[in-house]
């Protein structure tokens, strides 16, 4: 195994889910000492119409973070097609293309299957027993003897998602993993409208909807107007995403006060991708986040994808996030469509 191979195995140990709470720009500080990327000097050089300032050394960025890539690849960190990387890449063709996308691979927080089901397990234990009154004091493993107990836990599991979903959205396949995973009983998984019929009759009083992630929150609350109304306050109402944002906690917070939100992994505003630390960061304090925006509004521009496919839909993501995240099952609709996104002329990195 050469050098970069056992520099990317350290960072995956270094990163479990329990580290989470870490601040994003200190994890990309350890991440550049483990990998060897370093902060360079930089000059401002311009670009057809916006102020964009390149690094003086911003090709040996470039490389350096290909290698990372490549890095975190081969050694299955991340479970990506290494020739639809490649594709994905060389879609970038301008130093300053490639810049930025080097700074979106660095920005880049993907979860594999395993980093998954390690956060859900930390989930699980931690945040899920911690808000089932009734469990404490408990030990780590007393939720799963809960959900393994079946029908009489009078605990019901249930997907967030409507009767029009696919049942291969994210809160099925979640599911999956948390009987296979934590050998979760069948007996208790419901679908929302089987949970309401066990509300009424008394079997369930306390129901908790499972899912990857919680952006901005409006999709949850609009399938909890749908399929329970207002929420019973009876019953114990738990919404548990493996990620959420800190906008969906807190506009759930308002709009759904019976409901209680707990998740594995926190993200905030300084996730987002133009946020100002960052860049001063990976730039030495020339580039603004202001301006790597208008460079990406110009390169969607320039490349006409501003009304075309997903970019329409949410160019800086759904909610305006901006984040760079995506699980190996699928990507939120909160990231950059730079990354999942398809259109005439873009092949992108991640599915949707």
């Amino acid at each position: 195994m050469n050098k970069n191979a056992i520099a990317g195995l350290q960072l995956s140990l270094y990163w479990e889910p329990h580290h989470s709470r870490i601040g994003k720009m200190e994890y990309k500080r350890q991440e550049r000492r483990v990998l060897g990327i370093a902060r360079t000097a930089s000059t401002r050089t311009m670009t057809n119409t916006k102020m964009f300032a390149l690094p003086q050394t911003s090709g040996d960025f470039f490389e350096q973070v290909h290698r990372k890539c490549q890095t975190l690849i081969e050694l299955g960190i991340w479970d990506i097609d290494r020739a639809r990387f490649s594709g994905w890449l060389n879609q970038f063709v301008t130093d300053e293309e490639r810049f930025f996308a080097a700074c979106v691979l660095d920005c880049l927080m993907y979860r594999s299957r395993d980093q998954f089901t390690a956060s859900l397990r930390s989930l699980v234990r931690g945040q899920l027993r911690q808000a089932l009154p009734k469990l404490q004091p408990a030990h780590d493993g007393a939720v799963e003897l809960l959900l393994a107990d079946g029908i009489g836990s009078k605990v019901c599991l249930c997907p967030a998602i409507d009767r029009e979903a696919p049942p291969t959205k994210s809160g099925p396949f979640i599911l999956r993993r948390l009987k296979k995973a934590l050998n979760a009983s069948t007996d208790i998984m419901h679908w929302p409208w089987k949970a309401n019929a066990e509300i009424k009759a008394g079997k369930v009083n306390t129901v908790i909807l499972v899912d990857d992630f919680l952006g901005t929150g409006t999709q949850v609350n609009d399938f909890l107007a749908a399929e329970f109304g207002p929420l019973d306050p009876n019953v114990h109402w738990i919404y548990a995403p493996v990620v959420a944002h800190d906008t969906g906690i807190a506009y759930l917070a308002t709009k759904q006060p019976h409901l209680r939100v707990v998740c594995a992994e926190r993200l905030g505003p300084d996730h987002g991708f133009f946020n100002d630390d960052y860049w001063k960061l990976v730039s030495n304090g020339t580039i603004l986040g202001q301006d790597a925006k208008a460079f990406y509004e110009e390169f969607l521009h320039r490349r006409k994808l501003t009304a075309s496919g997903d970019f329409g839909f949410a160019p800086f993501g759904f909610g305006g996030l901006s984040l760079c995240f995506g699980f190996e099952h699928g990507t939120p609709d909160n990231s950059l469509p730079l990354l999942w996104g398809r259109a005439d002329g873009w092949q992108p990195l991640l599915d949707r």
